[in-house]
């Protein structure tokens, strides 16, 4: 069995915070150096490019890393990964036409798309390293790319005062560091001849077609009610919706140190012992609740006076919707657990059911509570979407589990 290294560890939790905390900061850049409504059309675009990254990921993170046999090759998940990053472009190029944007807001849509298209394509790389065993190495690269990139990002928009410039610098710096701290290192673990067998390929395309379905299901539910924002309240408004987002995205970093460094490991355990496997996922779903909890008790007295200081905007009106999408993150905490653990089990096919539930209910409430309620009918269609999707995970583990155990034939 698979032994966790510390500095592996270590090195996944600073890559996962700078990952988080990268929206975080980026946004606090913008807001004080461009105003809020620069800043609510900058969230739109990184929001946008977060949510179409979803077709360059494609979901094989999950089954990659979760094929301890390696039946299929490296250079195969690679040639995957480029197709579907130029799926995404693609994407993203649509979507700005039918959005009908501005130039100067297409433009930073279209580089916040390649921005992101990056952290897609590293994400192979990285995949393949924390395979191999070397978290690590895998923990670096996603640190030191995410962190000098927003660097980057904050010291050329300081200067220049320009979302443009200041994202192609970003774009730059990120694809150095991922070939000295990602791709230099994955081929060196390389064997020397490595044939690509394109009927792997369109494996992974099946395979994987159910998670890459929910990534994009997730990116669309979560970003609904910024787009509703967006049709029916202004962009300063839509800024102030993702300041008071930000706090959720603590609750999925949190979560996601707690258990992804062990998503190797629990393949294993699943492998050979079902039932073991099926209580050390309890006990990973107990960690998660006690997060989100303590997350939401100090974000109760502290939340809204530390956003205000930081971002230098009046949020006391938002208190009750704070409250509300950080319940709504616990949940997207747990879901997103559950579906690498459903995906390990090679139960895509219940993720995609899960999410599909949860975008007919946010979709059946999003618009009217938006317009009636503004900003915390956001937070409520989001909260809604997320129990929805994280009930019927639960309902499908604790089925599975009766499996485990007997009860069910």
């Amino acid at each position: 069995m698979e032994v966790i290294s510390k500095k592996g560890v270590a090195w996944n939790f600073l890559g996962s915070i700078a990952n988080a905390g990268a929206s975080a900061v980026l946004l606090l850049a913008v807001t004080r150096l461009c105003g809020a409504e620069e800043a609510g059309i900058f969230s739109i675009a990184f929001v946008t490019a977060q949510m179409l990254m979803a077709i360059g990921n494609y979901g094989v993170r999950a089954y990659q890393v979760s094929d301890v046999y390696e039946k299929v090759q490296f250079k195969e998940y690679e040639m995957h990964r480029i197709v579907t990053c130029i799926a995404m472009m693609i994407g993203v190029i649509c979507f700005i036409l039918l959005r009908g944007y501005s130039r100067s807001i297409a433009g930073i849509v279209l580089l916040m798309g390649i921005y992101k298209m990056i952290d897609a394509y590293a994400d192979v790389y990285e995949g393949f390293l924390q395979q191999k065993n070397c978290l690590e190495l895998a923990g670096k690269s996603l640190f030191y790319r995410t962190f000098i990139s927003i660097l980057a990002f904050t010291i050329c928009l300081f200067i220049t005062r320009n979302i443009i410039w200041a994202s192609t610098v970003a774009i730059a710096t990120s694809f150095a560091i991922l070939v000295v701290f990602a791709i230099r290192p994955a081929y060196m673990r390389l064997p020397k001849t490595a044939i690509v067998v394109w009927k792997n390929i369109r494996n992974i395309f099946k395979d994987c077609f159910p998670l890459f379905c929910s990534l994009i299901l997730l990116s669309v539910i979560i970003n609904i009610p910024k787009y509703a924002i967006e049709e029916y309240m202004t962009y300063e408004e839509q800024a102030y919706y993702n300041i008071i987002y930000l706090p959720a995205q603590v609750i999925y970093l949190l979560a996601s140190i707690a258990f992804k460094p062990f998503l190797t490991m629990l393949t294993d355990i699943f492998m050979n012992d079902p039932a073991r496997y099926m209580k050390r996922v309890i006990q990973f779903i107990g960690i998660i609740a006690i997060i989100v909890s303590a997350v939401v008790l100090v974000a109760n007295f502290i939340g809204i006076p530390c956003l205000e200081l930081l971002y230098g905007v009046e949020l006391i009106p938002y208190k009750k919707a704070l409250l509300c999408i950080l319940v709504g993150g616990g949940c997207n905490a747990v879901s997103s657990f559950l579906y690498y653990i459903l995906a390990i089990m090679r139960r895509q096919f219940v993720c995609m059911l899960s999410y599909i539930a949860g975008l007919i209910s946010i979709l059946g409430m999003v618009g009217m509570l938006v317009r009636t309620s503004g900003i915390m009918g956001a937070a409520l269609a989001y909260l809604g979407g997320m129990f929805v999707i994280t009930i019927i995970m639960l309902v499908a583990l604790y089925i599975f589990w009766k499996k485990c155990r007997g009860g069910i034939p």
